[in-house]
């Protein structure tokens, strides 16, 4: 059913976003890394969660009037998504769009009678929309990026369209929500440095949204090498198995013998680390012929399992890994904070969404374990 009057939202769109995921870069800040991550195989992918965001709407059946950035800043994907904007903002001066141009079209777009503010990109793109809105306009992300610890963006293109589609019927909640970003560099060597940047009013109440990623605390050293012990158990000595990021993998790493990266995707095989910190394309490579396996843990306080953080794992690589092959890991302490599950997965497929979710066991000490329900984000 048609709504009484048109949606009105403005649309600003990344068009680099998310690019350095799948090449293991961490982050897609700067020129040289955006150009870096093309050469290992990178291809943009915000233009293509946008348009699932449009397609999503016109399942609901909402009509939509976009105020679009111009060129690739918006003006692109909505035209590629088979849409006409009502209105372009012609900001973009250059053939590469910036920063400033995120916030130039932002500011714009804030007097232009919007119902909200979208925007697909990730959490530095969520710091210029920051700096350029004041805080009572209504924004809303679609998450694109690679690290997206900050709590603006709903949780899958769909959940974007289903907070829109749920406001033209008289859900007008909002919340108070964080942008946080870290230090890419910083990242890179393995330190994760985050700095508040300010607070956005998103549409959505908070449950409807991903949430800001929450930092691990330091876990009990029993309860981690039960888990590695446990893990140790269950790897099947022929495959090789995959090292997700974060600090419970990296304790279990260390709990198995090996040095593993913290935010990193690595590859263990035969009781030693075969390679470390892999792009996608590596990946295919080096598993080329052989079984697979993966260890995998929650990110805190967003609960995603898979699609925040650990984009290396790209549909070629979770095609081949089996419910079975999964060793899902997680603290009680982790888990308790995260209030049991679900677990959320962002994958780029309806196939992979079928695949992967639904109730999962979950290691959580040796012989010890949980079932959670995966849900597809």
């Amino acid at each position: 059913m048609s709504t009484a009057r048109p949606l009105r939202i403005g649309l600003i769109v990344n068009p680099v976003a998310g690019l350095g995921g799948p090449a293991g870069l961490k982050g897609s800040d700067g020129a040289q890394i955006q150009q870096e991550a093309i050469r290992r195989g990178s291809v943009p992918t915000s233009a293509r969660r946008t348009a699932r965001m449009l397609a999503e709407l016109a399942r609901f059946g909402v009509d939509v009037e976009i105020v679009a950035g111009a060129g690739a800043l918006g003006e692109d994907a909505v035209h590629g998504a088979g849409h006409t904007p009502a209105a372009v903002v012609r900001t973009v001066c250059g053939a590469v769009t910036t920063a400033g141009d995120t916030m130039t079209a932002a500011a714009a777009m804030t007097s232009m009678d919007l119902d909200v503010l979208v925007f697909a990109g990730g959490d530095g793109t969520a710091r210029d929309i920051a700096a350029a809105v004041s805080p009572g306009d209504v924004v809303l992300g679609i998450p694109a990026g690679v690290k997206m610890q900050s709590g603006v963006f709903a949780r899958s293109p769909e959940s974007a369209a289903a907070i829109l589609a749920a406001f033209t019927q008289g859900n007008t909640a909002t919340c108070q929500a964080e942008v946080v970003d870290i230090d890419e560099e910083a990242r890179r060597a393995g330190v994760i440095s985050s700095t508040l940047y300010g607070r956005l009013t998103v549409l959505g109440a908070q449950k409807l949204l991903q949430g800001g990623k929450v930092g691990s605390r330091d876990e009990p050293r029993d309860v981690l090498r039960g888990i590695a012990r446990e893990c140790m158990d269950r790897i099947d000595p022929g495959a090789m198995c995959l090292l997700g990021p974060g600090t419970t993998v990296a304790a279990v790493a260390q709990g198995l013998g090996v040095d593993s990266t913290l935010l990193g995707v690595d590859v263990l095989h035969e009781g030693a680390l075969l390679a470390r910190d892999c792009a996608a394309a590596q990946l295919h490579e080096l598993t080329r012929g052989y079984g697979l396996q993966i260890i995998l843990s929650p990110i805190g306080g967003q609960g995603f399992l898979l699609g925040r953080g650990n984009q290396q794992l790209d549909a070629m690589v979770l095609a081949r890994l089996e419910r079975e092959n999964y060793l899902i890991v997680c603290t009680p302490e982790k888990l308790g904070a995260l209030g049991g599950g679900p677990f959320y997965v962002d994958v780029p497929s309806i196939s992979l969404q079928n695949k992967v979710t639904g109730l999962r066991r979950v290691i959580t000490g040796h012989r010890q374990e949980a079932v959670v329900r995966l849900l597809s984000a």
